[in-house]
């Protein structure tokens, strides 16, 4: 019980200080329009010309982008209601979704532009705001919560590794996926990253408050 308040209480304060990062993000961003390192990142992912890492790039986004976002989450959400248990499955699709209003919510309040020509090279053209990454929001919950569970339930074997390398590599690389597409600027897929973790604390400590109530 002792860890579990102090967990809470280190997530509370991660959160209070995730908030304050966005809103002076949001205000620079407002002054400013582009951040230290923002551009310099993107250009520098940019210049890497390799077939195969453009490739891949625009592969990792692909789960991100709607519709497939929703196939995403109902076969994840499937697969670990039958590994597990529905009402896990359950869990899962409701936190995934319940992000998406978050995201959009944060992106009309700060309301920025998203990268664009001759600025930088924009591989696929997107609509709404950019701040924040709404990709790499999603991933680190999704995937993130998936990684949690496979860690909590899942033998230590030889798949169980293979898994976590998947999901938690797919996590790291969306954040510069967005970036060498143009679609985000490096302070919109940080922002994504925090929110992201953030909420899968809250999302974990709300499994775990339920795990003898009602998920099991």
């Amino acid at each position: 019980m002792r860890t579990s308040t102090s967990w809470q209480r280190f997530l509370g304060l991660a959160t209070l200080i995730v908030l304050l990062i966005i809103i002076i993000c949001a205000i620079l961003i407002s002054r400013l329009g582009l951040l230290p390192l923002d551009l310099s990142t993107t250009l520098a992912l940019q210049s890497i010309q390799a077939p195969w890492f453009k490739t891949l790039m625009f592969f990792v986004s692909i789960p991100g982008w709607f519709p497939w976002s929703m196939i995403t989450v109902v076969i994840g959400s499937v697969i670990a209601g039958w590994f597990w248990s529905v009402r896990i499955g359950i869990y899962i699709f409701v936190i995934s979704s319940l992000q998406a209003p978050l995201n959009w919510l944060i992106k009309t309040i700060v309301a920025r532009p998203r990268p664009s020509e001759p600025l930088v090279e924009v591989v696929k053209p997107e609509t709404g705001y950019s701040f924040p990454s709404g990709h790499v929001m999603f991933y680190t919950i999704f995937f993130g919560f998936l990684i949690f569970l496979v860690m909590k339930y899942t033998p230590r074997t030889t798949l169980r590794a293979i898994a976590l390398l998947l999901l938690g590599g797919i996590i790291l690389l969306v954040g510069p996926s967005r970036m060498y597409l143009g679609a985000h600027w490096l302070s919109d897929v940080v922002a994504g990253y925090l929110i992201g973790l953030v909420y899968l604390g809250w999302a974990i400590v709300i499994y775990r408050w339920l795990c003898g109530k009602f998920v099991s």
